[in-house]
């Protein structure tokens, strides 16, 4: 069995063992549980790579590690309301949330409710003015699963969910790797219903033929069997592999509403990829779309248009391990390679299956907290 302790405080554990040995019934009193993590159920090594789960906040309302991912990096924080050394973290971890958290970064803070209680952590949150959200580990499960033998415990994990940093506190070090972690904040076109509950995005090259195929025989099926119905939200996002393919890319960034009109355009017919004058292919695609030409070409020849598609492609390898294409991202879970529309119905029934699951525990605790 081991102790959960805050890091370097002697006194504080004596203190925490001695308060948690006994197990008060009386009504009205808080119950403590016993201060020992069943060591069958504590990972023994750091985590290399983030592990799911789903915990209610301090309202008792559900939240899983993979729809934080699906938004962004996570700094993933275990603290206990007891540890002097979790309230010296607190300042540094607003400033992380102030400056990262408009940006994409995910700070979420988890209290070990074993050796805790509900009440402490919602005084703790009042307290400290807590601004990001805080996640109640009941029985300690999620805390074991993660070898938290210790308090304050942080994990920076990227939206692949790779842990990419493992610190015991918040060292100039640990900001760093949050920082090169962030997704730069950007404004994505979505084809569907924005509060779809599956989000489907794509990394895609125009010139690779995968994503060709799939643009032309997989994206209809799905468009007509999930995004119309209001089941998936699809967005496309460009990692050219060719010279062509970043024309491409910038042509239909420079399309604006008729983005993925133009995407279509650009996959159903490649003559354009071919033309000894790209340029002036691109353009005639534009006006046979009601574009106007001097202003198309002026954002063709916009810098700023490929050094965006420059950044989006380091995000992409940053935050989701992107290295080919096309590379799916759906609800958070990366899936590679060329994929059927069959395959791709079964990874999609699967995310959908597994919203309604999160939607019957977040129904179920609310019952449980009106009794």
């Amino acid at each position: 069995m081991t102790k959960l302790h805050c890091r370097q405080s002697y006194s504080v554990h004596l203190m925490f063992s001695t308060l948690l040995i006994g197990l008060t019934l009386l009504a009205g009193c808080e119950q403590k549980s016993t201060s020992t993590i069943n060591t069958d159920l504590v990972n023994k090594t750091v985590p290399k790579q983030a592990i799911d789960f789903t915990l209610p906040d301090l309202a008792g309302k559900p939240h899983s590690l993979a729809g934080y991912l699906d938004k962004g990096p996570v700094l993933l924080v275990f603290f206990t309301t007891w540890c002097p050394y979790c309230v010296k973290e607190i300042p540094t971890l607003k400033q992380i949330y102030r400056e990262y958290g408009s940006k994409g970064l995910q700070l979420v803070a988890i209290n070990a409710g074993l050796v805790d209680s509900l009440e402490n952590a919602k005084r703790y949150a009042l307290q400290h003015r807590l601004p990001y959200p805080i996640l109640y580990d009941t029985d300690a499960l999620v805390s074991a699963k993660y070898n938290v033998q210790a308090v304050p415990q942080m994990y920076v994990i990227q939206q692949n969910g790779k842990i990419i940093k493992s610190s015991k506190h918040v060292p100039q070090e640990t900001i760093s790797k949050v920082s090169s972690a962030i997704r730069q904040a950007r404004t994505d076109i979505v084809l569907g219903d924005a509060q779809a509950p599956v989000t489907l995005i794509e990394y895609g090259s125009l010139t690779c033929d995968y994503c060709i195929r799939f643009h032309r025989e997989v994206l209809p099926q799905v468009k007509s069997h999930y995004i119309d119905p209001g089941k998936v939200r699809f967005i496309y996002r460009h990692f050219p592999t060719s010279q062509a393919a970043m024309h491409g890319a910038i042509a239909a960034q420079c399309a604006g509403n008729q983005y993925y009109e133009m995407l279509d355009r650009l996959y159903f017919s490649l003559d354009w990829s071919q033309a000894t004058n790209i340029e002036s292919a691109l353009i005639q695609q534009a006006t046979s779309l009601g574009m106007e030409a001097t202003s198309f070409r002026t954002c063709l020849n916009n810098n700023r248009q490929a050094n965006d598609i420059i950044s989006e492609q380091r995000t992409a390898s940053e935050a989701y391990g992107v290295n080919g294409t096309p590379t799916f991202i759906i609800n958070g879970e990366v899936v590679q390679g060329q994929k059927t529309f069959d395959a791709m119905s079964v990874l999609i029934d699967k995310a959908l299956l597994n919203q309604v699951s999160l939607e019957l525990q977040r129904q179920n605790i609310n019952i449980q907290a009106n009794d």
